[in-house]
């Protein structure tokens, strides 16, 4: 694994844990971590570019599933986690964070897979990653940004799980990259 300046170095799981993979510490969101450093000009202004509601919707590639959020994010993070890219495909994910249980779905329902004790939801046509929620934190919920029908309008905040990063794989971004967990900014707000 690499370890380049900036990226934390490589991963282990906590001896007794199944921390791996978990993209973000949802226990320090709970308690309201606030972290004024990661969100210069407030949270929304670096996040979000432009909003005309309070929602936003999304839905996965073949159009079986949509979705309405209950609000805006709060927070959004590249996660490097091996079971993110595992999910996707790809060598990253986006996710964006939002209060509530989770989305409104407009059309059909996502399938549920659990793993390592986390739920992740997909269109069961076409695979389409969508959600993640860990169900130990209930009040909290994540998508995948980049199903947003404007999904430009989201800019993620941080980098976690970045000791997992690929090393082929270079963000030059100047995002702060946290070796595991984000510290989670704005959860209390």
């Amino acid at each position: 694994k690499d370890s380049a300046p900036g990226w934390g170095s490589p991963c282990s799981p906590v001896e007794g844990s199944s921390e791996r993979g978990h993209h973000l510490r949802l226990v320090s969101c709970a308690r309201g971590a606030r972290n004024s450093k990661t969100t210069p000009g407030g949270l929304f202004s670096r996040m979000i570019k432009s909003s005309s509601n309070e929602n936003l919707v999304g839905g996965c590639l073949c159009g079986a599933v949509r979705y309405r959020t209950n609000g805006l994010p709060f927070f959004s993070s590249y996660c490097h986690c091996e079971d993110c890219r595992r999910a996707s495909g790809a060598p990253v994910m986006v996710w964006s964070f939002f209060r509530g249980s989770e989305p409104e779905w407009l059309k059909a329902k996502p399938s549920a897979f659990f793993w390592a004790g986390r739920e992740r939801r997909f269109c069961p046509k076409c695979g389409t990653q969508l959600m993640f929620r860990d169900p130990a934190i209930p009040n909290l919920y994540e998508m995948a940004t980049c199903t947003f029908d404007n999904a430009a309008m989201v800019r993620p905040n941080d980098h976690n799980w970045a000791c997992d990063r690929l090393p082929w794989f270079e963000v030059d971004d100047h995002l702060p990259r946290h070796a595991k967990y984000t510290p989670c900014a704005g959860a209390s707000s």
